[in-house]
């Protein structure tokens, strides 16, 4: 479609300008004419340069200024075209020379196709150019949170604008004792600074909190952009064990913040914390497909992740529920346990939403990335507490590839 609209383009812009050249060649009263093409000649190509590149846009001036051409040729046309004399063509009651009709057709056509390239710009503008805020904690040291949502984004043409909860030296398993600067005061002046700069994000995401008080903090930003996609990713723990700096209070709280959730993003010890249930390490397909409706209390779109189920196979499964289907994504078991591959899944989902995939196949996506940087990570060896290895596999991000891995469940 782009290579048939540049085609078009200067198609008809270079027959406009053939008719100018005609026109100035014949005397005619076409000053103006004849500039109005040469602009829309010039800025056509222009624009069709633009085109072939993603990150460039079409400024809404150029087309005011396109449209203003338009609107003054018209009338000069109405007001010089009323002339009777043989080779005139009368046209709705007025006589306009042959040439001037075939010039206003394509005046119309010009500004027709400048404003197609237009809306179909601000659309990719729309699906790429997309804002989140990720109130999260930025570990400086072992590739989880922050530091692993941050350029997962990125790469998928996602602007990430981080609002820490906390910065910590390391995260906080492994690494023995915690070095931690709770930034739960921060929160609320970030929030009225954006109002206050009328910056808009397009999807609110939380994560990892570092108090109570941080839950209202959330709650107030995802009232204040109620057209956004609400992600919650409800961090408490792991492996049946709640993480060591999250208070009772601050789980118990966790559910509030679950109910003003869009898409709701657990792991299995999450998902037990928010139920009310035992933790279990395997679930039957019935008992998951019990809890993933329970779940769809709090949020409409819910994912559970890295669930091992009571059936054959080794597989390693992120299950979900959406408008009343269910749906998995299976990666292979490898034999060991990474830090921050919840944040990988999470940020990869988020970022495939935003851009319009449906729950499937975004879940596909976050599927096949988090398996392919825990798979690197297995074979080089690496200390386990370090995190994964995402790095070199983020072109399977900027390639954009469309993933259907998915089954129903």
């Amino acid at each position: 479609m782009r290579t048939g609209v540049i085609s078009a383009i200067w198609v008809l812009n270079f027959s406009a300008f053939i008719i100018a050249v005609e026109f100035l060649r014949l005397g005619m009263v076409v000053s103006i004419w004849f500039v109005y093409i040469i602009s829309f000649f010039a800025s056509s190509m222009f624009y069709a340069k633009k085109y072939t590149s993603k990150k460039e846009y079409i400024p809404k001036f150029d087309v005011i200024i396109s449209l203003s051409f338009t609107a003054l040729s018209l009338a000069l046309l109405a007001l010089f075209g009323e002339y009777r004399d043989e080779g005139w063509l009368y046209f709705g009651g007025a006589a306009y020379r042959p040439y001037t009709l075939v010039v206003a057709i394509f005046s119309g056509f010009l500004l027709v196709l400048n404003l197609i390239i237009y809306f179909i710009k601000m659309t990719e503008e729309r699906k790429c150019n997309k804002k989140i805020a990720a109130i999260h904690d930025p570990s400086r040291f072992g590739r989880c949170s922050l530091t692993v949502i941050l350029p997962v984004l990125s790469a998928m043409g996602v602007q990430a604008c981080p609002v820490p909860t906390a910065v910590f030296a390391t995260h906080t398993g492994g690494f023995g004792r915690v070095v931690m600067q709770d930034l739960t005061d921060f929160i609320p002046d970030a929030l009225q600074r954006y109002k206050e700069l009328e910056i808009g994000f397009d999807a609110v995401y939380s994560g990892f909190l570092a108090s109570s008080e941080q839950i209202d903090h959330c709650l107030d930003f995802l009232r204040s952009y109620p057209n956004s996609l609400k992600v919650v990713d409800p961090v408490m723990g792991d492996h049946g064990r709640v993480y060591s700096t999250y208070t009772p209070e601050l789980c118990a709280r966790m559910s509030e913040l679950a109910s003003a959730a869009d898409v709701l993003t657990p792991n299995l010890t999450e998902t037990a914390i928010l139920l009310g249930e035992g933790y279990t390490p395997v679930l039957t397909p019935e008992k998951a497909r019990d809890w993933l409706s329970r779940l769809q209390k709090f949020a409409p779109t819910v994912v559970i992740t890295g669930v091992e189920l009571s059936e054959k196979g080794g597989k390693i499964v992120n299950l979900g529920a959406s408008s009343g289907a269910f749906w998995r994504a299976d990666c292979d078991y490898v034999p060991e346990n990474y830090p921050g591959t919840g944040d990988l899944f999470a940020a990869v989902l988020t970022g495939g939403l935003l851009r319009g995939d449906n729950l499937p196949v975004s879940m596909s996506r976050a599927t096949a990335f988090t398996e392919a940087a825990v798979k690197a990570t297995f074979a080089r060896k690496t200390e386990p507490r370090n995190g994964v290895i995402f790095e070199e596999i983020l072109p399977l991000l900027i390639a954009d590839k469309i993933f259907s891995q998915y089954s129903k469940f």
